[in-house]
């Protein structure tokens, strides 16, 4: 049991920034980014149906994003880049592990200098102890909603986002949990999470952004865009 709390209070944590909630590109305009944040969170683990509450996790992650707008109103996306997870109590250090998602950004509502959208995205992410006595299997799901500015290539925005955790320790102390017919899971304590941000673009290809979250995650992230 020690060992399982001490995974719930290291996993990786989000599905990532949401950025601007609605498309941001036009039509058949294709970008690359890259994008780095530090974010704590805290979590529930369960163990063959009992509940362990545990202390918050950080995570420091790295991450690629490719982005497509199918139309002015409407991009898809994909993610993918890795992370490193640490404990409070140093119970779990985690190396830098694969992780990869998708997502869509809609604009539901757009008029003259502000606009109403929407970002959908999940995220699965493994993470091992650096000594290789635990891994997680962590996969989290969001939806957010949200208002952006635009004003000179300056974008501004506010969102609230619903962040669904559904993770897993797969094995502890080297050994598969379901060898022992032991399961696990680890759930979001607060689904809720409050975002604010901006991405500015300084050329008509080259942007720069930076996000912050509070609720149920605490993080902040910076991004950086090429567009063609």
């Amino acid at each position: 049991m020690a060992v399982l709390a001490a995974l719930g209070s290291a996993v990786p944590a989000s599905a990532g920034p949401i950025g601007v909630p609605g498309a941001v590109l036009s039509a058949g305009r294709a970008a690359i980014s890259a994008e780095y944040d530090n974010a704590s969170r805290d979590v529930e683990l369960g163990v063959a149906g009992i509940g362990v509450s545990t202390p918050a996790f950080g995570a420091d992650r790295l991450m690629g994003r490719l982005s497509f707008a199918l139309t002015n109103d409407l991009e898809l996306f994909g993610r993918a880049g890795g992370a490193k997870a640490v404990s409070k109590g140093a119970l779990f250090e985690g190396d830098f592990g694969t992780a990869y998602g998708v997502g869509v950004r809609w604009t539901i509502l757009g008029l003259p200098g502000v606009r109403l959208g929407t970002v959908l995205q999940g995220t699965k992410f493994t993470t091992e102890d650096k000594h290789g006595w635990a891994e997680v299997i962590w996969r989290e799901y969001e939806a957010a909603v949200g208002l952006s500015g635009s004003l000179a290539g300056i974008h501004p925005y506010a969102a609230i986002v619903y962040s669904r955790v559904e993770a897993e320790a797969s094995k502890a102390a080297s050994v598969s949990l379901a060898s022992l017919g032991v399961s696990s899971s680890i759930r979001e304590k607060d689904p809720i999470v409050y975002v604010v941000g901006i991405e500015g673009f300084l050329t008509p290809g080259f942007a720069l952004g930076a996000e912050a979250r509070t609720g149920g995650e605490r993080a902040i992230g910076v991004r950086m865009t090429f567009a063609w």
